[in-house]
């Protein structure tokens, strides 16, 4: 049941008082605050928004009805009822032309003409509230079409099959200005996206990356004439009219401070993190495609750095040449190093070519194509010595950050070093880096024995022998060690996690964690990750 909250004012506390006692009647109707005189009411229904106001007329200062037309403005949706001990036709005029909803009078004052006036006012915020209600479906519709027929339209635009005069020409539709004024283009990219693939199904992505797209509109329009319209599976393409800016620092700075909004915005609303990269101010529809393209390639910087970057207009991006043969050099190096096993020297080489890589700020695909390169010859090297080899994690290194590029090589050294020193047989460690590669979706027994070439039964016995424990339970222990590590980064649903791991049955999943920790996901996330 609908709650409405109301106010009411009159100069004479014995009527406050009567009213109070007439509400403590009604269910559906409370009172929230009450006021002695018009300038009192002014202030409090500012603060607390009433759904109904009961209000004498004759009070000192400010009247009733000078009090209702300050605040038709302020409160649209609060609705009015005059409480007077005058039946001056005078008074009612003015109510009526306030549109005020009833007109009562004090004497005498019985709770079933209150009761009346309250639901006659309930019955028309109910109105109110249902066109609102249609209105903003409509308005969310017609966004929405906006917004598909904008991705399509620009994804054309930027490949050049659409022409500047024909942008002006559909700027009406696109609900667009037709002339594009002096304006800086940003380009902003979805953090993590990996993770974003991972933990949500294609219709909340959707509904997501929707919901982004609106407060990044809503953000720029804050500082400027602002549009955005999404460009590609994880990018949103932003443009900003504002005046133009006579030196470069100008331009960083106002770069720099959008896009920190920006970035707050989204993780406050939306719990994602974005990075952004800007143009300098360009001037007109044929010049956006370039401008894009110089923050898609701006933006490639971001490889280096962390989540919530904002790379502004002047920024310097361009690769080191001389970084990148020193790179090189320093790769073949650490192949050496492997090769006549000295570990203890490895991992300080290791780092020396990362800090190598982040000086030279090297494309991330010139990069990306190092590090292939690198696993591939440490994968020869130790398939020589003979052994079952981790799985290469190669493939896997697309869309993500450097810092998590290096931290599969370092996990694939160390898998393929402790595979020489360890005393488990070949076929058990083979089997369980198949299981950590494959985690995320459903594994059996079978296809774990079919991968390391033993029939299930004896693979079964031998597993148990050298690792302590059968494979399901191992496969379990894993998930839920993954789903510990998934809840210190965010806080998820169990839904969420048991999707995320592996797991399909929801309850299934919540009764291992328990099993293992003796308390719910969220509990253990209170107890351990959250400050």
């Amino acid at each position: 049941m609908r709650l409405f909250r109301c106010l009411i004012v009159d100069d004479e506390d014995l009527i406050l008082q009567r009213l109070e006692m007439i509400f403590r009647e009604f269910d559906q109707f409370e009172i929230v605050g009450k006021a002695y005189s018009g300038k009192e009411a002014l202030e409090l229904a500012v603060e607390l928004k009433p759904d109904i106001i009961l209000t004498d007329i004759v009070m000192p200062a400010i009247d009733g009805i000078e009090m209702i037309e300050r605040l038709k403005a302020m409160l649209p949706r609060t609705v009015f009822i005059i409480l007077t001990a005058y039946s001056d036709f005078a008074y009612a005029k003015r109510a009526i032309k306030q549109n005020v909803l009833d007109y009562l009078m004090k004497v005498p004052l019985t709770s079933s003409d209150i009761k009346a006036a309250l639901e006659k006012a309930a019955g028309e915020i109910g109105i109110m509230e249902a066109k609102e209600e249609e209105l903003s479906k409509l308005n969310r519709a017609r966004l929405e079409n906006v917004h598909r027929m904008r991705k399509q339209i620009f994804q054309e635009f930027l490949r050049g099959e659409v022409e500047p005069g024909q942008m002006e020409r559909m700027s009406d539709d696109l609900r667009l200005d037709g002339k594009l004024g002096p304006y800086s283009c940003l380009v902003m990219e979805i953090g993590k996206y990996e993770e974003f693939e991972r933990i949500y199904k294609a219709r909340e992505q959707s509904v997501l990356k929707y919901a982004m797209l609106n407060v990044l509109e809503e953000t720029l329009r804050q500082v400027g004439n602002g549009f955005a319209c999404e460009t590609s599976e994880f990018t949103m393409m932003g443009v900003i009219s504002w005046p133009t800016y006579h030196s470069q620092s100008e331009q960083e700075a106002r770069a720099q401070a959008l896009g920190n909004t920006i970035i707050y915005n989204m993780k406050t609303y939306l719990k994602r993190n974005v990075n952004l990269a800007f143009s300098p101010v360009y001037n007109g529809w044929s010049t956006l495609p370039d401008a894009y393209r110089q923050c898609r390639q701006r933006l490639r910087a971001v490889y280096y750095l962390k989540d919530g970057t904002v790379l502004g207009p002047f920024q310097p991006i361009r690769p080191d040449e001389e970084k990148v043969s020193a790179l090189q050099e320093q790769l073949r190096r650490l192949v050496r190093l492997l090769t006549s096993q000295q570990m203890e020297e490895v991992e300080e080489a290791f780092e020396q070519m990362a800090e190598t890589a982040r000086e030279g700020n090297i494309p991330r695909e010139r990069m990306e194509l190092f590090l292939r390169g690198f696993l591939s010859e440490v994968e020869s090297h130790y398939a020589s010595s003979g052994g079952a080899l981790p799985s290469n994690p190669a493939e896997r290194m697309s869309g993500l950050k450097f810092e998590d590029q290096l931290e599969l090589c370092r996990s694939y050294l160390t898998g393929c070093w402790q595979m020489k020193l360890s005393s488990l047989r070949p076929e058990i460690i083979k089997a369980k880096q198949y299981v950590e590669d494959h985690l995320t979706r459903k594994l059996s027994l079978e296809e774990v024995a079919d991968h390391v070439n033993l029939t299930p039964p004896y693979f079964s016995s031998l597993f148990k022998r050298e690792v302590g424990e059968n494979m399901v339970d191992y496969i379990n222990r894993c998930r839920i060690e993954l789903a510990v590590r998934l809840l210190k980064e965010k806080d998820y649903t169990n839904s969420q996690l048991s999707d995320a791991v592996g797991i399909n049955n929801e309850k299934y999943f919540c009764t291992l964690f328990k099993q293992h920790f003796g308390v719910s996901p969220q509990k253990f996330r209170r107890q351990h990750f959250r400050t």
